[in-house]
C-alpha cells in the first residue's frame, strides 16, 4: 500500500491556507521559501498539517486538525502515540482510535468555525 505524503499550511497572521508549493519543509524541519537559503524565522506564523491518508464519508481528504462529526460528537484529528486519533476533551470521551472505516464527515478544522 502506497501512502501519499501531503501537507497543508495555515498562515496564522493572514488567516488563510497557503499553497504548499509556495513553501518547502527541509530535512531540518524548518519552512523555506522555494529555493530559499535561510529558513523563515517566524515559525509560529505557519502551522503545517499532514494528510492522514484517509477520506471522510463524502470522499474529502482528512488532515490533522480537522473536526469530524462522529456519533453526534465533534472530534479533532490528532497524531499521537504513532498513529491518528480522534480526540475530544470531555472526560467521558477522551480518545478514540482512528481504526474504523465508517468515519463521519468533516465539519471544519481547528482554525475555522464549524460549517
Amino acid at each position: 500500500m502506497n501512502r501519499v505524503l501531503k501537507f497543508r499550511i495555515w498562515d496564522q497572521e493572514d488567516c488563510i491556507w497557503i499553497d504548499p508549493s509556495h513553501l518547502q519543509i527541509n530535512f531540518d524541519g524548518y519552512l523555506y521559501l522555494p529555493y530559499g537559503i535561510a529558513p523563515i524565522k517566524n515559525t509560529k506564523r505557519f502551522v503545517v498539517q499532514q494528510f492522514t491518508g484517509l477520506l471522510d464519508r463524502e470522499g474529502k481528504e482528512i488532515y490533522e486538525g480537522d473536526l469530524i462529526l462522529y456519533k453526534e460528537i465533534v472530534w479533532e484529528v490528532k497524531f499521537k502515540f504513532g498513529g491518528w486519533y480522534l480526540y475530544n476533551e470531555t472526560p467521558e470521551k477522551s480518545e478514540s482510535s482512528f481504526l474504523f472505516t465508517s468515519i463521519g464527515g468533516i465539519i471544519g478544522n481547528i482554525f475555522k468555525e464549524i460549517a
